[in-house]
């Protein structure tokens, strides 16, 4: 027997040999790729809540800095001057939060659109206290503010590979919409009942945010899980949210030129003002 013979033939036992093991080695290499992506899609999906979540809160007190200055300019500065002075600080409590969170490259842009318009921030609060502004001017800043934040959390569903999770972040952002456009009816519809009347314009903004909600609500329960739409159904069937319907029906159906009917509903001897509602 040749040695070459031989060694052709060990080279193919130990070619027989190794082949499952090099295909056990390719595998577990895929997988550890499998893991290190998850790992890193993981590591990505924290950081992208964790901004959200402080998005959420910048919004929320940018919110009430609205209403807070509403009522403020409503009272010709004779009314809620501390109110709105803490709440101030609330509000930059939560910019401080966003600017430390939001350092990814990916919302360049957005971060730089949002950075602008707080650096307007300080003349719209000296306008605000010297009066200078009315009503709507002042909470249409805020909204410009508030829409920007949106943004931001809108773009996080399309940084995000796993579907599932997309859909998530999706639900999330349409839910926060949802509650920018109940908070803007509110202030529209408190508007229409001071002034006893509704004008097209007034009548086309109700209708508008109505629609808005609800299409921003069909989106959120498209992505959201069955315990946080049975959260939204709680909500929707409570004391506070069927007078906010009944408010809205009763706006919606005066007829332009018309005076409102009063926003206040008697049963016997008690009443119940919009302004408890949400």
């Amino acid at each position: 027997m040749s040695s070459k013979w031989f060694n052709t033939l060990r080279a193919r036992i130990v070619a027989v040999a190794l082949a499952p093991c090099l295909a056990f080695g390719a595998v577990t290499a895929i997988a550890v790729s499998d893991r290190a992506t998850q790992r890193n899609e993981m590591i990505r999906v924290e950081a992208l809540a964790g901004l959200a979540t402080r998005i959420s809160a910048f919004l929320h007190e940018v919110q009430r800095e609205r209403g807070a200055s509403s009522l403020f300019i409503g009272s010709k500065g004779s009314q809620f001057a501390p109110e709105l002075a803490a709440q101030r600080g609330r509000t930059d409590a939560g910019i401080r939060d966003v600017r430390a969170a939001l350092d990814d490259p990916a919302f360049g842009r957005r971060r730089q659109a949002l950075e602008q318009d707080l650096a307007r921030l300080a003349d719209q609060r000296r306008r605000i206290d010297a009066l200078e502004l009315a009503g709507p001017q002042a909470a249409a800043f805020y909204t410009g503010l508030v829409s920007e934040g949106l943004a931001i959390v809108r773009e996080m569903a399309g940084l995000v590979g796993n579907a599932a999770i997309a859909g998530r972040a999706s639900a999330y952002s349409a839910f926060l919409t949802l509650k920018e456009q109940a908070g803007q009816e509110r202030a529209a519809g408190a508007a229409a009942f001071s002034a006893g009347r509704l004008d097209q314009p007034a009548l086309v903004r109700l209708a508008g945010l109505g629609g808005g909600q609800s299409s921003a609500e069909a989106r959120f329960r498209a992505g959201a899980e069955a315990d946080q739409a049975a959260l939204l159904d709680a909500v929707e069937a409570s004391e506070a949210a069927r007078e906010t319907a009944r408010l809205r029906n009763l706006a919606l159906d005066t007829a332009l030129g018309e005076r409102c009917p009063s926003a206040t509903r008697r049963s016997g001897s008690s009443s119940r003002r919009s302004g408890s509602t949400a």
